[in-house]
């Protein structure tokens, strides 16, 4: 969906406790790598144990870490990441996989490539290109993680997220994470989550000037989906609170009709500071001409988000709500 949503991304997430040797902690001199050597810690126990949190999204800290030594030979290379499995329903969810790899030469020659001289004649770009958690595994299962070279610009060299590209990788295990997409949302088409645009927009902008009527942003033959968010506490009262799919369903001509009529007769929408704990949303199901919000708890409030034009905020009444809940 477009428009204002709002992807509600829950940070976190228990791993349970486990035993993880320390991160190497080489110290960068001026103008060259880590000093010392890669550490090495026992067996390898899999992704889930050692794996810090899946949920930190990737960054280049191995730039920073002591490169792979003499005294390692490895094995194979072992990838932690994670994957968007899409179910049979229409659902997805977040999986932390681990894979592994035999075939590593390429990935070993990248990995002992001298940092590059800093300064380029050409210019640095500002993204950061990243690499998945790898580690390194020798023939007795001990483990470390390898630093990385870095290029002309101070990023990981191209060699080496090559050569973990092209590593020929074999799913070890994989482990749910955390739900992105539930099937009722999906079947429905409603997004997993989306923003109480009525309350951001309202607190944002408290002097805005409001259409004098709701207008005729949907028709009677439009084709209308229903969405209802659940807002949760901690969100309530935030300068944008994200909600959660509860329910959702593209609603028939009968049960849309007295919506309409509903929502065109409502007057403008009166002072108001109470969050809402649930809220509908109207769309079409092309996602054309806009969005109308509903709170369906709090202050009670109709918000328009029109394409063309401008927004009106009214105020819902009590039969409006029953005629929302009973079609949601």
């Amino acid at each position: 969906m477009r428009g204002f949503g709002w992807v509600l991304i829950a940070v976190g997430a228990l791993l349970g406790a486990c035993t993880q040797p320390a991160e190497p902690s080489g110290a960068m001199p001026e103008g060259g790598p880590p000093t010392g050597t890669m550490a090495v810690a026992g067996k390898w126990s899999g992704c889930a144990n050692v794996w810090p949190d899946p949920l930190k999204a990737m960054g280049a800290e191995e730039l920073d870490l002591p490169r792979l030594g003499d005294g390692f030979t490895p094995v194979a290379a072992v990838v932690c990441t994670t994957v968007v499995e899409k179910r049979p329903d229409g659902s997805e969810a977040l999986m932390a996989t681990e894979r592994r790899a035999e075939d590593i030469a390429a990935l070993l020659a990248a990995l002992r490539l001298p940092d590059e001289p800093s300064g380029t004649e050409g210019a640095c770009t500002l993204d950061l290109p990243t690499i998945p958690w790898v580690a390194l595994v020798d023939a007795d299962n001990r483990w470390g993680r390898p630093g990385v070279p870095g290029d002309a610009c101070g990023s990981i060299r191209i060699e080496v997220r090559d050569a973990i590209a092209a590593l020929r990788l074999t799913e070890v295990s994989r482990r749910f994470l955390r739900e992105l997409m539930s099937s009722g949302a999906a079947a429905s088409g409603c997004s997993p989550s989306w923003a109480d645009m009525v309350w951001a927009e309202t607190t944002m902008n408290p002097d805005r000037t409001w259409a004098p009527t709701l207008g005729s942003q949907f028709t009677d033959d439009d084709e209308i989906r229903l969405c209802v968010y659940a807002v949760p506490p901690g969100e309530r009262g935030s300068a944008k609170p994200a909600g959660a799919f509860t329910s959702g369903k593209v609603l028939t001509a009968k049960q849309w009709a007295p919506i309409a009529a509903a929502l065109r007769a409502a007057p403008k929408a009166g002072a108001c500071s109470t969050p809402a704990e649930r809220f509908a949303l109207l769309s079409r199901t092309d996602d054309k001409q806009g969005e109308i919000y509903v709170e369906l708890t709090g202050c009670q409030r109709i918000m328009t988000t029109p394409i063309d034009g401008q927004p009106f905020l009214g105020q819902a009444d009590a039969a409006l709500i029953a005629l929302l809940k009973a079609a949601g």
